[in-house]
């Protein structure tokens, strides 16, 4: 039994050894670290697969390199009555200064072009919601993608709120407590 018992732990000792042997003499080739900062040409490829499938996407660069995207953005959310209030999506208008992505670059802009018939307030207050983003967000990520995001998760509350402030309510915003107009200022 004990000369049983000694076979079994040469045996185990020599499988350790074994996997030892075989974890030295593999040798793995170094991996490229993954980008920690986004660049535009990736924001764009990005940006440009989501919309092109959902809508209109279209790109135009001006003469001093600043860059203009129109998409058409059709809301996530499940409580988004499309029907009602969107049929065919938003159209965005975003500005890109030339600099972006840097981190002293000024931040792009939105602005809603369509459809006429979406309330005014709404249209002046998606752009603050895009902005509100971009004081927030850390630098090197694909702001412009992940604000668009930021905009989508919003636009059902913003939505309920313009339309209750229309209606003669005061539409209050539940996380701060500030009402619509102070948080246009």
């Amino acid at each position: 039994l004990a000369a049983k018992m000694e076979v079994a732990r040469n045996e185990r000792q020599g499988c350790q050894g074994l996997r030892l042997a075989h974890s030295i003499l593999r040798v793995r080739a170094p991996v490229a670290a993954p980008r920690s900062e986004s660049t535009w040409e990736d924001e764009h490829w990005r940006l440009q697969r989501l919309y092109t499938d959902a809508g209109h996407f279209a790109y135009e660069l001006g003469q001093n390199g600043d860059r203009t995207l129109h998409l058409t953005h059709h809301c996530t959310d499940p409580d988004w009555e499309a029907v009602n209030w969107a049929p065919d999506g938003i159209a965005f208008e975003i500005a890109v200064p030339s600099s972006y992505p840097a981190e002293t670059s000024p931040a792009p802009t939105l602005r809603v072009t369509g459809p006429s018939t979406l309330p005014e307030r709404f249209t002046e207050f998606v752009p603050l919601l895009f902005a509100e983003f971009f004081s927030k967000a850390s630098p090197g990520s694909p702001l412009i993608y992940r604000g668009l995001q930021y905009v989508d998760r919003h636009l059902v509350a913003l939505w309920r709120r313009t339309r209750a402030a229309a209606a003669g309510g005061t539409a209050t915003d539940k996380a701060g407590g500030r009402d619509l107009e102070d948080a246009a200022r």
